[in-house]
């Protein structure tokens, strides 16, 4: 029989909930997400030197509300660009953040190339949300410079994924039929 390799997977023994930004705050550069679409899919063309930024918020606690400390929010943003990058950063405001403002935004990866939005993940414990009550009046300001050369840059989404329980790292294999946990590690 042919399976798989084991490949490596992370994932939390419970998973608390997902929340996605349900408004547009303030918008400079980007194109206004088309109503009805999701308002954090959307796409600006920069000039050489420019930047664009989109700033959404609306984040709601998911049901079933999660009362106790999470072990980890993470932050997912789907994005690509195109031309020349010079940054892209993220700005994530919430009540006693420390990953706001120009100086303490988070860098994302620039990720070129026109093949379709990447996905990269930011813990966001760091930077000090530990509690789904704190999504409340969340903000993600999402901006792009661009070099000498001006830059194309998509949004292709974002969401946070509040986690509770260890963070596992497992190998898992498939054989067609089943897949099976070859091994399992818990990460701190």
């Amino acid at each position: 029989m042919i399976g798989i390799p084991p490949e490596p997977v992370l994932f939390t023994t419970y998973p608390a909930g997902i929340a996605k930004p349900a408004s547009v705050t303030a918008i400079t550069g980007f194109a206004t997400p088309a109503p009805g679409a999701p308002v954090d899919v959307t796409h600006a063309t920069v000039p050489g030197g420019g930047r664009a930024s989109l700033t959404f918020g609306g984040y709601a606690q998911p049901a079933p509300a999660t009362t106790g400390p999470l072990d980890h929010v993470v932050l997912q943003v789907a994005h690509h660009e195109e031309g020349d990058v010079q940054s892209v950063k993220m700005s994530v405001d919430f009540p006693g953040s420390t990953c706001t403002g120009v100086d303490n935004s988070l860098n994302v990866p620039v990720r070129l190339g026109a093949s379709g939005p990447v996905t990269d993940q930011v813990d966001l414990a760091p930077c000090g949300l530990t509690q789904a009550s704190q999504l409340a009046g969340l903000t993600v300001a999402y901006t792009v410079a661009a070099g000498n050369g001006g830059t194309t840059a998509h949004l292709g989404g974002t969401r946070v994924d509040l986690l509770s329980g260890p963070l596992v790292k497992a190998a898992v294999s498939f054989d067609g039929r089943t897949s099976t946990v070859k091994q399992w590690t818990v990460l701190p």
